[in-house]
C-alpha cells in the first residue's frame, strides 16, 4: 500500500477529483491494470479544498510528490505542489500562497552521503524517500 498524498488549493473545481484521478492513472500507470489510485476524496475545511489520495505504492507517491504537477495550471487555479498528507497535517490546511509555501517544512532535501559498505547516495530526496531507501522499501 502506498502513502497518502495531498494537493491543497484546488478551489471548488467541480471535477477536481475525477480530473486528478485520471491524471494520476495516465501519468503513473505501468500497464499492469492495477489502479494507481486506491482511493481519493476532496475535503473542505472552511479555508479551501484539498484533494487527498492513497496511491498504489510508495514509489508512485514519491514520484508524484517530487515531479511538477501542472494539471490545473491553464485553468487559473493555483494549487500547492503535491505533498504527503502527514506533512500537510503538520502544517495545517490553509489557503495556499506560493510565496509562503517556500517557508514551510521542506518536502525535498539535498543529500550527499557515503557509507562504509561503499554505497553512495546523492541527489534530492524527500524525507519519506530517505526513510524508504534506508529501510529497503524503495
Amino acid at each position: 500500500m502506498g502513502l497518502e498524498v495531498a494537493i491543497n488549493g484546488i478551489a471548488s473545481h467541480p471535477a477536481a477529483k475525477s480530473l486528478t484521478n485520471r491524471y494520476l492513472e495516465h501519468t503513473y500507470s505501468n500497464g499492469s491494470g492495477d489502479p494507481v489510485v486506491r482511493g481519493s476524496r476532496v475535503e473542505q475545511d472552511g479555508m479551501g479544498y484539498c484533494y487527498c489520495a492513497i496511491l498504489r505504492t510508495p514509489r508512485i507517491a514519491s514520484r508524484f510528490v517530487l515531479e511538477p504537477f501542472t494539471l490545473f495550471a491553464s485553468s487559473g487555479i493555483s494549487t500547492s505542489p503535491p505533498q504527503y498528507l502527514y506533512a500537510l497535517n503538520t502544517q495545517g490546511i490553509t489557503t495556499f500562497n506560493s510565496k509562503e509555501y517556500s517557508s514551510l517544512m521542506p518536502n525535498v532535501l539535498t543529500v550527499s552521503m557515503s557509507c562504509s559498505s561503499g554505497v553512495h547516495l546523492s541527489g534530492n530526496f524527500s524525507l519519506i524517500d530517505l526513510f524508504l531507501r534506508y529501510s529497503g522499501l524503495l
